[in-house]
């Protein structure tokens, strides 16, 4: 006696070769019993709610970073930065036949301590949370170094090493013959981004615009297999800044005619002095003035005072190391020509003799 109904063998999910349509629109009923990963929360799952709401987000903090992003001066740089953001994993790699899917779900959280205004080292821990059929955290540490603001923007680049526990696709069954559970391996990542300087809170609060991470993973699942990964990983969030980095002491530049007070065709330099610069960087000296060659540009300066007429002149230097503030100065050196003595004249001092 036949049916209606079309029979059809059941899927066989202890199967070696699974495609990922098996996980697509449910999580595993395994996953939260006896993992270390749980379940995406509720709200994150709710898609529409989240894209709306970040799209005001971004908005508003775009309406706000034109109105009122350069109304006040930015502060010194910040000795401590804190960032809490979302983050999404893209997986590519395998492991036991079976792709790992995509994290659209995670949040990545990161402290910087910075030796001084640039470079310092940075501790980043994130969490992926399970989506389709996998899930990974990690944690890494290494340097990290940020450019001087721009209007208000600030890159960045960092190089970290550390450790990742991934949830493999073998997981997911309770049947499977090799099973991939939450394991333990390397972790590699390379990145960069760029912070933008919020008017909130005395510019204690940042934006983050994005941080982009090309991350190398390896897990050796065992009887699971190995899964070597490729991934990228894509953030944005918020910063919090806390303390700040003594700026250097200001260049100076001192500078003197040597002599001072000559007759036209005698010799002449101007001896320049500075002082604060930086040892790891090249300082440029330029001089003007009438009798200097456009092409000196050493601390000591020859003057050519042949076709100088009696007078005062002056010569002015000016050095750099950079176009930051206080890492330029300018200085500026007297000096008289003297008219010659009458020939056969006598000087005041001898006359009556």
């Amino acid at each position: 006696m036949t049916t209606g109904r079309s029979s059809a063998s059941p899927q066989q999910h202890n199967s070696r070769y699974v495609t990922l349509r098996d996980f697509a629109g449910r999580p595993p009923p395994s996953v939260g019993r006896g993992y270390l990963f749980p379940k995406t929360p509720a709200l994150w799952r709710n898609g529409n709610v989240m894209s709306k709401s970040a799209l005001f987000f971004l908005i508003t903090l775009v309406t706000t970073m034109v109105a009122d992003g350069q109304q006040s001066p930015l502060p010194s740089p910040s000795r401590i930065d804190l960032f809490a953001g979302y983050s999404y994993w893209q997986a590519n790699g395998s492991a036991g036949g079976v792709a790992f899917s995509n994290a659209n779900h995670g949040v990545l959280i990161s402290g910087a301590y910075y030796l001084n205004s640039n470079f310092g080292f940075e501790l980043i821990g994130d969490y992926h949370f399970t989506g389709g059929n996998d899930s990974m955290r990690s944690v890494s540490l290494g340097p990290i170094l940020r450019g001087n603001p721009y209007h208000g923007f600030a890159p960045f680049i960092h190089g970290l090493a550390g450790a990742t526990n991934m949830l493999g696709p073998g997981a997911f069954y309770s049947g499977h013959s090799e099973p991939q559970p939450a394991t333990w391996g390397r972790e590699i990542t390379l990145g960069a981004g760029v912070d933008y300087s919020l008017p909130y809170f005395h510019h204690h609060l940042n934006l983050r615009l994005f941080q982009a991470d090309y991350v190398l993973e390896h897990v050796d699942f065992g009887p699971g297999g190995l899964a070597d990964f490729n991934s990228g990983r894509f953030s944005t969030g918020l910063i919090w800044r806390w303390g700040s980095v003594p700026p250097a002491p200001p260049v100076t530049f001192a500078c003197t005619a040597t002599p001072q007070t000559i007759f036209r065709g005698d010799p002449l330099s101007v001896i320049g002095v500075a002082t604060n610069l930086d040892r790891h960087k090249t300082a440029t000296f330029r001089w003007s003035g009438r009798g200097v060659s456009m092409n000196q540009s050493t601390p000591i300066v020859e003057v050519e005072t042949s076709a100088l007429e009696p007078g005062t002149y002056i010569i002015t230097g000016h050095v750099s190391e950079g176009k930051q503030a206080g890492r330029s100065a300018d200085c500026s050196a007297p000096f008289t020509v003297k008219s010659l003595p009458q020939r056969g004249s006598v000087p005041s001092s001898n006359r009556g003799q």
